[in-house]
């Protein structure tokens, strides 16, 4: 009887927080990959030009919002296969889903992934005075889904950022998200639908 009454309220707190964690969460359709991820409340669907208007019109223009308008115009390029979730809360904060060419993940891929990325900040660092601090590297088996994570800090004076870059290949098939925020909250749940 202990036995059932302890497993009742744990059950019961559990399925709260799922209900609770729902509240706060909508399902939104990725076009390119005709899938559904879970997305915050706060963030809506915004489109590259309207972004990359809205990061000049809100923010004082400096080394790092002229490199945001350059890595949105280089996302830009890719068509209208970007999606943009910008919060409503915070517009500096996003979540885009990009395609990329497949290739097989893997933990080897995952070091000269990061290694490239890394590459890549060094360059923004002597153009544009970004400074970038490696807090995560990881590989992930999500059953169904193999993802590439890799996690940075970005300064900028006294302006602080959080970036986390996942890849994702499943099905023969890979693409980006960057989690752009402030809180440094990077959003991996939004890849649960993976798991078996």
């Amino acid at each position: 009887m202990r036995f059932f009454l302890i497993f009742s309220f744990i059950f019961f707190l559990t399925s709260c927080e799922s209900e609770k964690a729902d509240m706060n969460i909508n399902l939104q359709k990725i076009k390119f990959l005709n899938r559904n991820f879970p997305i915050p409340k706060s963030y809506k669907r915004i489109s590259v030009d309207d972004y990359i208007k809205k990061i000049k019109d809100s923010l004082g223009r400096d080394a790092y919002t002229e490199r945001e308008i350059q890595r949105f115009k280089g996302l830009n390029r890719i068509g209208g296969l970007v999606e943009i979730f910008a919060d409503t809360l915070n517009h500096e904060n996003s979540i885009t889903f990009h395609p990329n060419n497949y290739f097989k993940m893997s933990k080897e891929m995952q070091h000269i992934y990061t290694s490239m990325l890394e590459d890549a900040f060094d360059v923004d660092y002597e153009t544009y005075g970004i400074k970038y601090e490696k807090i995560e590297s990881t590989f992930l088996d999500y059953g169904l889904a193999e993802i590439i994570k890799v996690k940075f800090k970005k300064d900028f004076n006294e302006f602080s950022h959080y970036f986390t870059h996942y890849v994702v290949s499943h099905n023969l098939r890979s693409f980006g998200v960057i989690v752009n925020n402030k809180e440094n909250i990077d959003y991996q749940s939004i890849f649960d639908t993976y798991k078996l």
